[in-house]
């Protein structure tokens, strides 16, 4: 079975080998491995494990955050498992990290950031610190916005709703009624 994102997942971090093939290098709160497979395919068969789609999810990020493109993506809102893309700095590949793992970031230059993972680790990215707190906010937004549309113990019930009422009073007829305006 492919490695599946999870709660000990902090970061999926391009790693080349000698050869000049794409690994992904995890990094978990206790352990750091090597996985033979890009980490896109990671990210993808996540999604896919979990019977969510990455192009779905990137879809209804971007409409939430009104972006079009480099959006963080919801896996897990549950277990606010919430990723966005960096690209490396001072070489290629990408990151993806989980925006709640990341335990705090510095820039190191103009266009450089230092990302410190809750386990220790550090990874430097290519993008301005302004630019990467931005990313981090946007993952945080769509973390909450979710959140709040899954918190199903917080719907309001059928029950105590007055046009839910009035709509099962007329029973054969299918209208959408609308509240008086005072």
């Amino acid at each position: 079975m492919d490695y599946i994102i999870n709660t000990r997942t902090l970061a999926l971090i391009t790693e080349f080998d000698q050869y000049g093939n794409e690994n992904t290098l995890v990094h978990e709160l206790t352990d750091t491995f090597i996985i033979n497979k890009r980490p896109i395919e990671i990210v993808e068969a996540s999604f896919n494990y979990l019977g969510n789609g990455l192009e779905g999810a990137m879809r209804g990020a971007r409409q939430i955050l009104n972006k079009k493109k480099l959006v963080p993506v919801a896996l897990h809102v549950p277990l606010g498992i919430i990723l966005f893309p960096c690209k490396l700095a001072k070489r290629e590949g990408i990151a993806w990290l989980i925006n709640k793992c990341i335990y705090t970031a510095e820039a190191i230059a103009d266009k450089i950031t230092r990302v410190y993972l809750i386990n220790g680790a550090r990874v430097e990215v290519a993008m301005s610190f302004p630019v990467f707190q931005d990313k981090r906010n946007q993952s945080s937004f769509l973390y909450t916005t979710l959140n709040g549309r899954y918190d199903l113990n917080n719907w309001p019930s059928p029950f105590l709703n007055e046009d839910v009422k009035k709509i099962a009073e007329k029973k054969a007829e299918y209208i959408v009624l609308k509240k008086d305006e005072d």
